[in-house]
């Protein structure tokens, strides 16, 4: 649908459903009624205003859409740290003055659409096509900060779960049977005890469940490059299906080495894009970390990577089987 300039295609993103109501609820009465107001998703063509928590603003996606695609940006922080409601394209929740909105909808969204409108019928340029919206390493940072508390994950297709990120934890939607593909528009949002109540009762391991979504979702595979070196920190568990034997031969090799995708796909025979889906899978889920190329040196003696990790896993075992005998344990 293309906009008209008797219409406001609007997006909010990173905000509650509580807050997201609210804002829906505001603009409506601010905007006049003779405009149409249409919710779309951050990467539609004919965005015209962008509401977005604060802490999304930096993420790499919403910058690739802004740069190819300027639109006014009210910034939002759910607690009041300034006297008044905004500051810098900053709205400060509870809204407590709804004039000082207003007035900043009629400066920002009014001028830059009246103005997009006189371009579109005086330019005859040709539009440039935007570049496909790509996953964001940024969101899975944030999750691995432990500072949130707890939070939902969503998507276009809706709500997968949510996390504790304190406690690393992690209870899905009783709709989900298994973690499903995920797209760019994979997303968090805080949440309430309440809705943790509505999750199924089963926690999971958080890194482990996000590994998994990962890599089930080939929209991720470029999340890292193909020359990014990477070092395990932990090693993901795969299910008892035909992925279980790549997994494990990829992990030992990295628990032997830091690599790349490219040099792990070598020296395993196995496809570099597949490669590359596990190292991203491996670096969202906070499994493995990315480091200098330098610090990758010497080379892994070809060998049966399979095997490698039993053989490790019997020594640790025969190790600690020694300690006991010596200590009388």
């Amino acid at each position: 649908m293309s906009s008209t300039p008797d219409q406001f295609n609007i997006c909010i993103v990173g905000l509650s459903v509580a807050n997201m109501t609210v804002l829906r609820q505001l603009c409506r009465q601010i905007i006049p009624q003779q405009y149409e107001i249409r919710w779309v998703n951050v990467a539609d063509p004919d965005l015209d205003f962008l509401i977005i928590d604060t802490d999304f603003v930096q993420a790499r996606s919403i910058q690739n859409i802004l740069s190819y695609h300027p639109v006014p940006v009210l910034k939002i922080v759910r607690y009041p740290s300034v006297a008044q409601n905004i500051c810098d394209d900053t709205l400060y929740l509870p809204v407590n003055n709804i004039a000082l909105l207003s007035n900043w909808i009629n400066s920002h969204l009014f001028d830059a659409h009246h103005q997009k409108k006189l371009t579109v019928t005086t330019s005859e340029r040709p539009v440039e096509t935007p570049q496909p919206a790509q996953p964001d390493l940024h969101l899975f940072e944030r999750l691995h900060g432990k500072t949130l508390g707890l939070v939902k994950l969503i998507d276009a297709k809706g709500i997968l779960g949510v996390a504790d990120t304190a406690q690393e934890l992690f209870w899905p939607s009783p709709r989900l049977s298994m973690a499903r593909p995920v797209d760019h528009t994979l997303g968090i949002a805080h949440s309430t005890n309440r809705e943790l109540q509505e999750m199924s009762a089963q926690s999971h391991d958080l890194k482990q469940w996000l590994w998994d979504l990962v890599w089930h979702s080939p929209s991720y595979t470029s999340l890292l490059s193909a020359t990014d070196c990477v070092q395990l920190v932990g090693w993901p568990q795969p299910a008892a299906d035909r992925d279980r034997h790549d997994v494990l031969q990829l992990s030992a090799r990295l628990h032997q080495q830091a690599l790349t995708a490219q040099q792990l796909a070598e020296q395993t025979q196995i496809d570099v894009s597949r490669v590359q889906l596990f190292t991203s899978a491996l670096v969202a889920s906070g499994l493995a970390k990315t480091i200098p190329s330098y610090q990758n040196s010497h080379p892994v003696p070809k060998a049966v990577a399979s095997e490698i990790a039993v053989q490790d896993s019997k020594k640790r075992m025969g190790f600690l089987s020694k300690l006991r005998h010596q200590f009388g344990l």
